[in-house]
C-alpha cells in the first residue's frame, strides 16, 4: 500500500521548480467533405503523423502502427476517435509553453494545408454521426467496458476535445489545497470557456455539451468525488479512491486483458499475490480514472473545451495565476469555501446548459467568474515572468478579459457566438467554411 502512496509523494517538488504543462486536442476534418480524417484512409491520420517525422519528431509505434510522435519533451498522440493531441514539454513560464505550442501549430498548419485538412478547435464534434476508433488495443478494451457500463461514454471517447493543464505541488497539503480549490471552482471555469454547443449540425440545447456528457458518465470513475473538494484530503484518500475503482483492463506489458469489472484492490491485493507488472499497472490505472481534476505526480486539470487560437493559452494562464501564488491561492480557496455542496451540485448540473448566465443565489455567476479572472491576473503579475518585449504572463488572459467586458451576453460567450452565427447559415458548406475560419488554430486566420 505504501508504494501506491509513494508514487504521489515522489511528485512533490520545490516551488522553485514548479512547471506548467499544456495539452491540446483537435479534430481534423477534410475541407472538401468536412468528414473526420480517419486513420487508415489515403492521406489519413497515419500519413499526417508521418509528415511530422522529417521535422525532427520521432515516431511512436504500437504493433508496427505509427500512433504518435515525440520531440524535445513534447508528444503527439491520437485519442480514440483520431483527435490529435499535443502534449507540450512542461516549462517554468507560460511564454515558453506558448513558444512550443505555436511552433507545433505552425508545423501542423503547414502539413494540413498541403493535405487540404482543417484542424478544428471545439469541445464537441459538431457534424459527425459515426466516428471509427483508431487501431489501438487500449482503446478497444476501454470501448468494450463503456459499451457495457455507460454507452454515452463512447461519445466522450470519439467526439470530444479539450485543453488540459498540468501544474505541480510542493507538499501533500499544497496538493490538497490546490486540488480542492480547482475541483470546487471547476464548474465556473468550464462555463467561462464553453465551446461545444452543436451536435449533429443542430444546437444541442447546451452551451457546453462536452461538460454535459461528463455529468452523465459513470460516477465511480468520473466527476469530482466529494472528498476531493475538502482541502484536508490526503494522498491516502486518493489512493483508496483509486484502489476501489473498477479497472478497464489488466495490463501486462504490451498485453491488455479484460478486467471483468474488478477493482484494482480486488485483483492485485486481495490475495497478496505478487505481480511483476504491479507498478506499471498502477500507473496505467491512475490514467484511466477521469475526475475533473486528477492527481498524478502533478495535478492535471481537465475541464476545458478545446479553444480557438486567441484563447488557446487562457486556461493554462488562468490556473497558473490562481495556483502558483500562495496569497492568490488562499483568496481563491476562500471563494471555493463559500460554495456549499448544494451550490456546487447546482453549478455542476446547470452550467453546461446556461453557462455564465446561470443563477446562483439569485445572481448570474459571471460576477464570480470576473472576480476569479482578476485574481488570476493578480497572480500572474506577481510572478514577474516577462517575454523579450516585457509582456508578463497576464498577456494570455487579455482576449478572455476583453470578451467578458462585452455587455451583450452573446458576445461574451464563445458558445453563444457560435450558435448565433451557425443558425444564420442554412447550407452545410457555409457552416463548414464558418467552422474552418472561426474555430481555427492558425495565428494567421
Amino acid at each position: 500500500m505504501s508504494d501506491f502512496k509513494n508514487y504521489f509523494q515522489e511528485g512533490i517538488k520545490s516551488s522553485r521548480f514548479h512547471k506548467i504543462g499544456l495539452e491540446l486536442e483537435l479534430f481534423l476534418f477534410h475541407r472538401a467533405s468536412f468528414q473526420r480524417v480517419t486513420y487508415d484512409e489515403y492521406q489519413g491520420l497515419a500519413h499526417v503523423l508521418n509528415r511530422f517525422l522529417p521535422l525532427g519528431w520521432e515516431g511512436v509505434y504500437e504493433k508496427g502502427l505509427l500512433l504518435g510522435a515525440k520531440k524535445e519533451g513534447s508528444t503527439l498522440t491520437l485519442e480514440p476517435g483520431g483527435q490529435l493531441e499535443f502534449s507540450g514539454a512542461p516549462h517554468t513560464c507560460l511564454h515558453k509553453v506558448f513558444n512550443d505550442l505555436t511552433r507545433y501549430l505552425s508545423e501542423l498548419n503547414s502539413i494540413t494545408n498541403e493535405l487540404d485538412i482543417c484542424p478544428i478547435a471545439l469541445g464537441y464534434d459538431p457534424v459527425s454521426d459515426h466516428v471509427p476508433f483508431i487501431p489501438k488495443p487500449r482503446y478497444t478494451h476501454m470501448a468494450s467496458y463503456w459499451r457495457k457500463h455507460n454507452p454515452i461514454s463512447l461519445e466522450m471517447m470519439l467526439k470530444t476535445a479539450s485543453i488540459q493543464v498540468s501544474l505541480d505541488y510542493s507538499s501533500e497539503e499544497d496538493m490538497a489545497l490546490k486540488v480542492s480549490t480547482v475541483a470546487t471552482l471547476q464548474p465556473l471555469v468550464a462555463a467561462l470557456f464553453q465551446n461545444s454547443p452543436i451536435r449533429k449540425r443542430r444546437p444541442s440545447g447546451f452551451l457546453g455539451y462536452r461538460n454535459h456528457i461528463w455529468t452523465q458518465m459513470e460516477s465511480v470513475r468520473t466527476g469530482t468525488p466529494r472528498f476531493m473538494r475538502n482541502p484536508r484530503f490526503t494522498f491516502q484518500d486518493y489512493v483508496d479512491y483509486l484502489l476501489d475503482a473498477p479497472m478497464f483492463f489488466i495490463s501486462q506489458g504490451d498485453t491488455f486483458l479484460d478486467a471483468h469489472g474488478k477493482s484494482f484492490r480486488s485483483h492485485y491485493l486481495a490475495d497478496n499475490k505478487p505481480s511483476e507488472f504491479l507498478h506499471e499497472a498502477w500507473v496505467y490505472h491512475t490514467s484511466t480514472i477521469f475526475p475533473d481534476v486528477r492527481v498524478k505526480q502533478f495535478i492535471e486539470i481537465r475541464g476545458t473545451d478545446a479553444l480557438p487560437y486567441d484563447e488557446i493559452m487562457a486556461p493554462a494562464a488562468f490556473w497558473t495565476g490562481i495556483l502558483y501564488e500562495h496569497s492568490v491561492l488562499n483568496k481563491a480557496a476562500q471563494i471555493a469555501d463559500s460554495l456549499s455542496p448544494n451550490d456546487w451540485e447546482h453549478l455542476q448540473t446547470v452550467t453546461p446548459q446556461s453557462g455564465m448566465e446561470t443563477l446562483l443565489k439569485g445572481k448570474p455567476i459571471i460576477g464570480m467568474i470576473k472576480d476569479l479572472l482578476a485574481l488570476s491576473e493578480e497572480g500572474l503579475d506577481l510572478r514577474h515572468k516577462a517575454n523579450p518585449t516585457w509582456d508578463n504572463e497576464s498577456l494570455f488572459l487579455k482576449p478572455t478579459k476583453r470578451r467578458l467586458e462585452q455587455t451583450d451576453p452573446v458576445k461574451r460567450s464563445l458558445a453563444q457566438q457560435l450558435l448565433s452565427q451557425w443558425s444564420e447559415l442554412s447550407q452545410n458548406k457555409d457552416q463548414d467554411l464558418f467552422l474552418d475560419g472561426s474555430r481555427s488554430v492558425s495565428p494567421f486566420s
